[in-house]
């Protein structure tokens, strides 16, 4: 019990620490002037290097106040210091969907077609595993029709003359561009060229209420807690956030909702 208690309060650490690199690594972008932002772990207030060769603390600038308060909260709750030091030469790549998906090697392993109940959308029932086989996503997805003329136009030849054929000003409209239409979203249906980034964000969203009790979820976002539909979705994205969680882990799930697209 102990070595666990151990382990949970080393990971909450990790995760602390990292949040803090991670704001320090932002200021640096933010701040031209700005080369390290350093603390050695001994409980003093981070270190500031400026490009001019000058160097100060984060208790000299205003704009690092928030991140010295950081470090006092961490140090305060575990009884440590924080230990980082980010330079602009070597800044951690920003947290983004593709970074996440790199980092836990998602990759859609599968996608099948299926009928839409909405014929402005084109969908999907879709698998996503992380890198150890662990099922992320198993769930449907869809797309908005507006996306098949330019995937058509970014493919090849005969994708390409299909479009052409509809773009061409010479020629009145007829109704074999509905012809063509439906022929390239057939085409697109098949082929099922779905952007990974774009689903992990409609995840993420559906993910985002994970925490809250079906009332609570109602008042967020405005349904009819006595309506059966919304309790039907509200169970569906429960469903959906347990099983993402599962594969990669409650940090990580929690990191995957503070996400900014």
């Amino acid at each position: 019990m102990k070595q666990r208690a151990s382990a949970l309060l080393e990971q909450a650490h990790t995760a602390a620490v990292r949040e803090i690199e991670a704001a320090a690594a932002d200021l640096i972008r933010e701040r031209d002037d700005i080369v390290q932002i350093v603390d050695l772990g001994m409980g003093a207030v981070p270190m500031v290097v400026y490009t001019n060769g000058n160097y100060g603390f984060c208790d000299d600038d205003e704009d690092l106040w928030p991140l010295e308060q950081k470090c006092v909260e961490l140090a305060e709750t575990f009884r440590s210091g924080v230990g980082f030091d980010v330079r602009r030469d070597n800044l951690p790549e920003p947290e983004s969907f593709a970074k996440f998906a790199k980092d836990h090697g998602l990759k859609i392993d599968d996608a099948k077609p299926i009928p839409s109940d909405d014929d402005k959308f084109i969908m999907w029932h879709v698998r996503v595993v992380t890198k150890y086989g662990h099922v992320f996503f198993d769930n449907k997805f869809g797309t908005g029709l507006g996306y098949v003329v330019p995937w058509a136009r970014s493919g090849i030849g005969t994708l390409r003359v299909l479009v052409s054929r509809m773009d061409n000003p010479q020629r009145p409209r007829t109704v074999y561009d509905v012809g063509i239409f439906e022929d390239l979203k057939q085409r697109y249906h098949r082929a099922a060229p779905i952007n990974l980034e774009e689903l992990l964000e409609i995840v993420q969203l559906e993910c985002s209420h994970w925490e809250e009790t079906f009332e609570e979820w109602c008042s967020s976002i405005g349904e009819n807690p006595d309506s059966r539909k919304a309790e039907g979705i509200y169970h569906a994205q429960q469903t959906m956030a347990k099983q993402a969680r599962a594969a990669i882990g409650h940090d990580e799930f929690e990191r995957f909702l503070e996400i900014e697209a």
